[in-house]
């Protein structure tokens, strides 16, 4: 009995203690992989055939490699542009119509400036013309005791400053139409003054004593039947402001208009070129 459990016993712990595994053997690994890798390398590789399958493109991948999208821009070409109608309402056309005012109102103004500017020039001439010197020639009639008369031809100064008087001539000559047969341009003798002559505000220079009933001047209209005696001449000044030449002309003829006129007188004659100031 004692036998027999003895033998259960050792039966039992016999299988309940596994069996211990074999620990691999790395030389015999490495002899493996050395066979295997030999006959790997005596072994030619086989050639696969590649085989190339056509692939169709589908509509939505032709365009896959450039960037296309709904962003992308894309030109648009109008053959024809509609009609278009503008409608101006009541605040166009009163805009229209400020601006037009405002045009003729700017145009005024222009004009208006102007004319104050021309105004402005003349008011400042005016006031140079008052303070130069302006020198004017007159006839002033003398009567005598025996029925005659003489005219004394002399020139004033009118300005606000002396003149400079550089020359002063006269001639006489007797002549049936004096407008017409004066020659043009007037001819003038050289000057009379021996020297330059400074003329005051208001002074008076004496150009000649004008004596139609002298002997020489019955002489020169006894020549020229119904003839009238002329007297011509001009004097040259500076006006004591600027630096220009200036001169004044004159031309009288004597003439008797009544029989009954003692002495006659004096009037203006020839063109203007016989009459002129500057």
């Amino acid at each position: 009995m004692k036998y027999v459990a003895l033998a259960v016993v050792l039966a039992v712990m016999q299988a309940a203690v596994p069996t211990p595994p074999k620990a691999p053997n790395p030389s015999a690994g490495r002899s493996q992989n050395v066979k295997n890798h030999g006959s790997v390398q005596n072994t030619p590789p086989q050639k696969t055939a590649t085989v190339v399958e056509p692939i169709s493109a589908q509509p939505s991948q032709q365009n896959s490699g450039s960037p296309s999208g709904p962003n992308t821009q894309q030109s648009v070409r109008v053959s024809e542009l509609p009609p278009v109608s503008v409608h101006r309402d009541w605040a166009d056309w009163v805009a229209w119509g400020l601006a037009c005012m405002l045009v003729v109102i700017g145009a005024g103004g222009v004009r208006a400036a102007y004319k104050t500017l021309k105004t402005v020039e003349k008011q400042t001439q005016a006031l140079v013309n008052a303070e130069r010197a302006q020198v004017y020639v007159k006839a002033i009639k003398n009567h005598d005791s025996g029925g005659h008369a003489t005219f004394t031809i002399r020139a004033k100064n009118y300005g606000g400053v002396p003149a400079r008087v550089v020359s002063s001539v006269y001639a006489e000559t007797a002549l049936q139409f004096p407008d017409s047969e004066l020659p043009v341009p007037p001819r003038y003798d050289p000057s009379m003054l021996l020297n330059e002559k400074f003329l005051e505000p208001r002074a008076k220079h004496l150009i000649v004593e004008f004596n139609p009933f002298s002997e020489p001047n019955r002489m020169r209209e006894l020549s020229r039947p119904n003839s009238k005696l002329v007297v011509y001449g001009r004097i040259e000044y500076f006006d004591g402001i600027s630096s220009t030449k200036r001169e004044t002309r004159f031309a009288f003829a004597h003439v008797r208009e009544k029989p009954s006129e003692i002495g006659g007188q004096v009037i203006r004659c020839g063109s203007g070129e016989y009459n002129l100031y500057t």
